[in-house]
């Protein structure tokens, strides 16, 4: 299934960059823009064992890149956030004490804080390919919290005190080096060359850190770390990302 899906998307890509027939695009421009906004859309393939460790054949994340684009040369720079929820878990209860149905929701999340460097060949095309770089740090996060099912907040300070989140727990909190590397398109949307559909197909290499998977057990345990058992990998992936560019323009 993984194969079948980067090939489909390799041979869509490919089609779409000959399909292309707008001309003066870029290089044929006298106007480059200066900023490039691009929220992403991420489908992760672990590898290796990282893939082992995380028992998962893919990863669904979400994220942001923005850029500065210099106005004489092929190169943007910028920063991008990705973050990925590999596993979440809930569970209903009662509390005892207070006496009012809950739940218990435990998240796991993975997140990705780079800076990234950009190079575009001076291709006369319409489409614009591109040679990409990033290094920065990853985090592998898990984390628990309890809230009252059925909450109705009321405008009254005492009452928003008392229904908030409870029983919050982190279980996990490991930072550590990343970098990574991506080759990609644009390609445009529109003739007035504000919007473009940017694809990546990027690999993700991390150092060694702990994060959390759910164990083995049939039954939900009453306590959320019962429920978890740690794992010791590098970030090994490989990913594909699709974006909607929004580029900026000083005039």
């Amino acid at each position: 299934m993984k194969h079948f899906t980067l090939s489909t998307i390799l041979c869509f890509s490919s089609i779409l960059l000959l399909s292309q027939t707008e001309e003066d695009y870029y290089y044929g421009s006298s106007e480059r823009a200066f900023l490039d906004l691009v929220p992403e859309f991420e489908l992760g393939f672990p590898v290796g064992e990282f893939a082992t460790d995380i028992n998962r054949d893919a990863l669904v994340g979400k994220g942001i890149g923005v850029y500065y684009r210099f106005a004489r040369q092929p190169l943007d720079i910028g920063v991008r956030f990705t973050g990925f929820t590999y596993d979440k878990m809930r569970r209903d209860f009662r509390d005892t004490i207070v006496n009012f149905n809950a739940f218990e929701k435990t998240k796991h999340k993975i997140w990705l804080l780079q800076g990234v460097v950009r190079f575009e060949p001076p291709l006369n095309t319409s489409t614009i390919l591109f040679l990409e770089g990033a290094a920065g740090w990853r985090r592998f996060y898990s984390k628990s919290f309890s809230q009252e099912e059925g909450l109705v907040r009321y405008l009254i300070d005492a009452d928003l005190a008392a229904m908030d989140r409870f029983d919050r727990i982190t279980h996990n909190s490991d930072w550590g080096t990343a970098i990574s590397a991506a080759v990609g398109a644009k390609f445009i949307l529109e003739q007035t060359r504000k919007t473009a559909l940017e694809i990546k197909l990027c690999y993700h290499w991390g150092v060694s850190g702990d994060f959390m998977i759910r164990n083995d057990l049939d039954d939900i345990q009453d306590d959320p770390f019962d429920n978890l058992q740690e794992r010791h990998a590098p970030l090994t992936m490989f990913s594909l990302k699709i974006g909607l560019s929004f580029l900026g323009y000083s005039g």
